[in-house]
């Protein structure tokens, strides 16, 4: 056996799929390959469909045994698939085998539905190392007024509904996305009521809400490590490595006194200690202050051996 198959099927003896969770990393690379090729690779599963990402180009041969494999665990399953994707490139996703779901479909995450997409996309449309996130927003998001921004399809919009949260904005710069948030929004049976979708530039929205007098219990950020805002704010450019205390010191600006900052990045470049330091300035800026509650990490799923592989950074503070 090839040490790349025997990684697979380590990795794969750690995982499970029951009825209430049929969304999981069951393969990431970087934190349980010895292969090289296999350390450039992630594998997600959407019930019997197989999302596979590689961060670099790598040889046919390894993705062919990867193929194998999948296949060989798929034996008992008619409907199963399998799509490839390479990140940095430009392509959406490519079918690897089988038949993927030519339209969206339903996935589970405990009490949560997400809607997943596999064909013509660069991403399938659940973030799953914020699946923990879900799980504490579900737990105490009772009552809350929440401001969800880079809310992308909403998941996380989508936890604090299923928490019991009185009302949830989701902003996002992507209309495509936010239909796709609403989706999530009704799959879950959540009154409709209680939601709103704004289509926008955070850097445009966030000091309206400011000028207006809004404010929220809780604000949401998972910003992308760099976007294009619009022309309309000025902020042509956005990139997490130099704008954190501008994106705190906007979301601190609309927070309610003993509200929740719930912030994370992607990002291997910026350190927790840059991180944090960047917030707490932000939060001097505006003279509160910000009590950790906890640290946001990656999941046991995402098992990460050198710093560089611990791309998840968050926080939940609590502000007065």
């Amino acid at each position: 056996m090839s040490s790349l198959r025997q990684d697979l099927q380590t990795a794969w003896g750690k995982r499970k799929l029951s009825a209430s969770v049929t969304a999981l990393r069951m393969f990431h690379g970087p934190g349980e390959s010895t292969h090289s090729s296999g350390k450039e690779l992630a594998i997600d599963r959407f019930q019997n469909h197989f999302w596979i990402t590689a961060w670099k180009p790598i040889e046919k041969s390894a993705l062919d045994e990867v193929i194998q494999f999948l296949k060989d665990q798929s034996a008992s399953s008619n409907d199963s698939s399998a799509v490839f994707i390479e990140r940095g490139e430009t392509q959406l996703s490519v079918p690897l085998f089988g038949s993927p779901p030519s339209e969206r479909f339903e996935v589970r995450e405990g009490n949560l539905i997400a809607r997943i997409q596999l064909v013509e996309t660069r991403q399938p449309g659940l973030f799953l190392d914020h699946a923990p996130l879900r799980t504490w927003l579900q737990q105490n998001a009772k009552g809350w007024k929440v401001l969800n921004t880079f809310a992308y399809t909403g998941s996380l919009s989508v936890a604090c509904g299923l928490g019991g949260a009185d009302s949830v904005l989701s902003l996002d710069l992507s209309k495509p996305s936010l239909e796709w948030a609403k989706e999530n929004w009704l799959a879950n049976s959540l009154p409709g009521e209680r939601a709103d979708f704004i289509y926008g530039d955070y850097f445009d929205w966030l000091p309206k809400f400011a000028k207006q007098g809004r404010k929220f219990d809780a604000v949401i950020l998972d910003p992308p490590s760099f976007s294009r805002g619009s022309k309309k704010s000025g902020s042509k450019e956005f990139s997490t490595a130099k704008d954190l205390e501008k994106l705190h010191v906007l979301a601190l600006s609309v927070l309610n006194s003993g509200g929740y900052l719930i912030t994370s990045i992607n990002s291997a470049n910026v350190s927790w200690k840059k991180f944090e330091a960047e917030i707490q300035n932000a939060a001097k800026e505006l003279k509160v202050r910000l009590q950790v509650l906890r640290k946001i990490e990656l999941p046991e799923t995402f098992p990460a051996q050198t710093f560089e592989d611990a791309y998840l950074k968050g926080f939940i503070f609590r502000m007065s």
